[in-house]
C-alpha cells in the first residue's frame, strides 16, 4: 500500500509539474501568436499569388532549360564553378553555343527576377518531417538557376558587354530576394549562397573596366535593399515554427510510455524558443556583441538537451548572415569608388570621402569602419572575419571578408 501511495504521490508532482512547463510555453507562444508571427505551418503558408506575378512559376518554366544548359556549361566548369579571368577563344565560343541552343532560359529567368513577389508552392499542410523533405528537394533545384547566370556574366565580360553582364548581376541579386522568402533556415542559405554568386560576380564586372553611371546608380539601389535584417529575420521565425512542430510531433513526446518526462521536452522547448528570440534581439547588433555575450557558454549545461544541440547550428547561420552583409557592404563602397573613376576622378579617396551611408560602411562584424586598400591590382575592400581581427584583408583564407582584385587571365588559374 504505501508503495502505491507513493506511486501516486510521483504521479500528482509529475502531471503538476508538466502541468507549470505547460503554462510556461503556452506563455511563449501566446506571446509570438500576439506579435503577428507564425506558430504552425499552415500559417506559413502566403496569399495567393497570380501566377504572371509568382517568380516560382518563371523558374519552374525555365527549369529544363536550365538542366539542359547547365550539363553543356560543366565540360568547361565542372565542379570548380564561376572563376576570376577571361574565358579562352574556344571556351567562349562553346558557352556561347550552349546559351543560344535555349534561348528562353535567360528571358524566364529575368521575368522570374523581376516578378512582384514569390511563393514556392509547398504544401503547408503536411506534417514537419515531410514538409522538410520536400522543402529541400525544392530547393536543390533551385542552385542551379544563379549558376547559369554567373556562367553568363563570365561570358559577357569575355565579351566586353560589361553593361549587360551587370544587369545579369541584378537579376542574380534579385533572385536572392525571391528566395529569401523561403521558409527555414535552409531557404535562406540558399539565398545567401545565391547573394554570394552574384556579389563575386559584380565584383568580377566592376573590376573589367568602366560602366554607365546610372548602372553604378542601379546596382547602388539594388545592394542597399540587400543590406537588410528582414531575410534573416524571417528565416529565423520560420525556422521557430518548424522546431516547434517537430518539438510537438516527436515520437518521444506522444508516446505514453515516457509520458513522465514530458516536463523534460515542454521545458527543452522553451529553452529553444527564447534561443531563437535572442538571436532576433541581437539580429540588428554587430557580431562583436554577440560574441561579447557569449551565448554559446553562457547556455552550456542551461538548456534542454534538442535546444543545446541547435545552438551551434544556430550561431553558424548568424555568421552567414554577417559575412554575407560585410561583402554586400564592401561591394557597395567599391562600386562608390568605381564610379568616381569612371567619371574621371581618380584620386584615391578616404571611406568618409565617399558619399555613403553611416551603416554602408561599417563593419558589421565589428560596428567599426570597414578597412579600404589600394594595391597594385586595384581596390580591397574588407571587413574583420569572425576573429574580428584585421587580418590585412587576407580573403583567401577566410580570415577577412569583403572584395578584392580578380585575376585577369586563365594563365593566372
Amino acid at each position: 500500500m504505501a508503495l502505491g501511495a507513493l506511486v501516486a504521490i510521483l504521479l500528482i508532482a509529475n502531471a503538476i509539474v508538466i502541468s507549470v512547463f505547460g503554462r510556461r510555453l503556452e506563455k511563449r507562444i501566446e506571446a509570438i501568436r500576439v506579435a503577428g508571427d507564425p506558430v504552425s505551418l499552415p500559417d506559413l503558408a502566403p496569399e495567393a499569388v497570380p501566377l504572371e506575378q509568382n517568380a516560382a512559376i518563371f523558374l519552374r518554366r525555365a527549369q529544363g532549360d536550365i538542366e539542359a544548359v547547365s550539363k553543356e556549361l560543366y565540360a568547361v566548369y565542372g565542379k570548380k564553378g564561376f572563376y576570376d579571368g577571361l574565358l579562352s577563344e574556344t571556351d567562349l565560343k562553346f558557352i556561347e553555343s550552349a546559351f543560344k541552343a535555349y534561348p528562353n532560359v535567360i528571358p524566364l529567368l529575368q521575368q522570374a527576377a523581376e516578378c512582384p513577389d514569390y511563393d514556392p508552392q509547398l504544401d503547408y499542410t503536411v506534417g514537419s518531417q515531410v514538409f522538410l523533405t520536400n522543402s529541400l528537394s525544392h530547393l536543390q533545384n533551385l542552385r542551379p538557376a544563379y549558376r547559369l547566370l554567373a556562367a553568363r556574366v563570365h561570358l559577357l565580360v569575355s565579351q566586353g558587354d560589361r553593361e549587360e553582364a551587370l544587369r545579369t548581376c541584378l537579376t542574380i541579386f534579385r533572385l536572392s530576394r525571391h528566395f529569401g522568402r523561403e521558409p527555414m533556415m535552409f531557404g535562406y542559405l540558399v539565398a545567401v549562397a545565391c547573394r554570394s554568386v552574384g556579389i563575386v560576380a559584380a565584383n568580377t564586372v566592376l573590376r573589367f573596366g568602366p560602366l554607365s553611371k546610372s548602372s553604378h546608380d542601379i546596382l547602388d539601389a539594388e545592394l542597399a535593399i540587400h543590406d537588410s535584417t528582414a531575410a534573416f529575420v524571417h528565416a529565423l521565425k520560420t525556422e521557430r515554427v518548424f522546431g516547434m512542430e517537430r518539438f510537438s510531433s516527436t515520437e518521444l513526446i506522444s508516446d505514453a510510455r515516457v509520458w513522465p518526462v514530458r516536463a523534460i521536452f515542454l521545458d527543452d522547448e522553451c529553452d529553444y524558443l527564447d534561443l531563437i528570440s535572442e538571436q532576433l534581439e541581437f539580429s540588428s547588433q554587430p557580431f562583436s556583441d554577440l560574441v561579447a555575450a557569449d551565448i554559446q557558454s553562457k547556455h552550456q549545461g542551461r538548456i534542454g538537451t534538442l535546444s543545446r544541440l541547435f545552438l551551434p547550428a544556430l550561431l553558424q547561420y548568424r555568421k552567414a548572415y554577417d559575412r554575407v552583409r560585410a561583402r554586400i557592404r564592401c561591394l557597395q563602397v567599391l562600386n562608390a569608388l568605381h564610379r568616381r573613376a569612371d567619371q574621371g576622378d581618380q584620386s584615391e579617396p578616404k571611406l568618409a570621402e565617399l558619399g555613403l551611408a553611416p551603416d554602408t560602411m561599417t563593419d558589421p562584424f565589428t560596428g567599426q569602419p570597414l578597412q579600404l586598400k589600394k594595391t597594385t591590382d586595384g581596390w580591397l575592400v574588407y571587413s574583420a572575419g569572425e576573429n574580428l581581427q584585421d587580418d590585412g584583408g587576407d580573403l583567401s583564407l577566410f580570415r577577412d571578408f569583403g572584395v578584392g582584385p580578380k585575376r585577369l587571365s586563365q594563365d593566372d588559374e
